[in-house]
């Protein structure tokens, strides 16, 4: 499995640049699981009081849900990206908003300034809303999402190592 984080801050264009990478990777027929890292402290999952989470309180480490068109598997404790990693099989692994993880990663941000906080040592591209007025950022590829995803997904393609996992 390869993985590629998608990073930058609210509004910068992630889930765009996730969504039209994800949908170019499948169109060629790689298998995509994505990850999303929501950072809004009072966000959960389960419900309180709901069976499932009455379930997964006694169980203390996860509860299945299942219902007619989708199955979720919910963990008592936030894992690390790590451990996402770990117990899923795809071609590729997308992660939204993750940066506990060192993996090749794409820079979204919504001007210069803000890329500067963004990309690392491990970045391959630029995207967002800022590839909409530069074309490279310190010799990295600038790209939209929206309008340049087979490109993007081929940098991604050559660019993402297999992840050799914990």
């Amino acid at each position: 499995m390869r993985i590629i984080a998608i990073r930058g801050r609210s509004d910068s264009g992630k889930t765009e640049t996730a969504l039209a990478l994800i949908r170019e990777l499948r169109r060629r027929g790689y298998s995509v699981i994505a990850g999303k890292d929501v950072h809004q402290g009072s966000f959960s999952i389960d419900t309180p009081g709901k069976d499932s989470f009455r379930l997964g309180e006694a169980s203390g480490e996860a509860v299945i849900v299942r219902g007619p068109a989708e199955t979720s598997f919910l963990y008592r404790r936030r894992l690390s990206a790590e451990e996402i990693a770990a117990r899923v099989e795809a071609d590729f692994l997308v992660l939204e908003g993750f940066r506990d993880l060192q993996c090749a990663n794409i820079a979204c941000a919504k001007d210069e300034e803000g890329l500067a906080r963004e990309v690392d040592e491990l970045t391959i591209a630029v995207s967002g809303v800022v590839a909409e007025t530069i074309r490279e950022y310190r010799g990295l590829p600038a790209l939209s999402a929206l309008t340049n995803a087979a490109y993007l997904a081929d940098i991604v393609e050559r660019a993402t190592p297999m992840w050799e996992g914990l």
